[in-house]
């Protein structure tokens, strides 16, 4: 049975789908389930959403291997300006975990400057940690988990490497097997 704040009751529903971040979910998964979750490990990363000045890029978008950034994209804004979000490494986000938002932004904006080998002149930007942001080398083989005694099944973009994508096909794999039980 589902309980909403106020104690009203749920129970009448023909499948139960966890969509919960790991660290937060797999308690509750427990409680209502023996099906054993895989093992995986979660990273954090920073991630810095900016509004700058356009500025000339070889490329829009770009996965970074061993830097201190993993991956940017940017795209033009309405008003012609850039919209940019920007992660960095798991590596480098354990070393910043306890920094300021602000020093933070400093130290991103300055790596991505010096990466790509331009200025950024910002108009507005916002970061925001991430404490358990993918799963990347450690992520599980299972897309998804599924009791189907219980009919209750758990999906997160943590099965799949993390990021939206992850997430997709996590939600996308458990769809078609829950479909075939009815």
């Amino acid at each position: 049975s589902l309980y909403t704040e106020s104690g009203e009751k749920y129970d009448n529903y023909d499948f139960c789908v966890f969509s919960l971040p790991l660290t937060q979910g797999k308690v509750i998964w427990f409680q209502n389930s023996k099906v054993q979750l895989p093992e995986v490990v979660m990273n954090p990363s920073w991630a810095l959403l900016l509004k700058s000045e356009k500025v000339d890029l070889k490329w829009r978008a770009a996965f970074i291997h061993d830097n201190k950034l993993s991956w940017f994209h940017t795209r033009e804004s309405k008003d012609s300006n850039m919209l940019w979000v920007i992660h960095t490494s798991p590596s480098w986000t354990k070393e910043l975990i306890d920094l300021s938002k602000e020093d933070v932004d400093k130290l991103i904006t300055n790596e991505v400057e010096k990466l790509l080998k331009i200025k950024i002149k910002k108009i507005f930007s916002e970061t925001h940690l991430w404490r358990f942001a993918s799963s990347g080398e450690n992520m599980s083989r299972q897309k998804f988990a599924l009791d189907e005694n219980k009919n209750l099944a758990y999906i997160g973009d943590w099965f799949c490497g993390g990021r939206c994508e992850g997430a997709m096909e996590s939600a996308l794999e458990c769809f078609q097997e829950v479909k075939k039980l009815f």
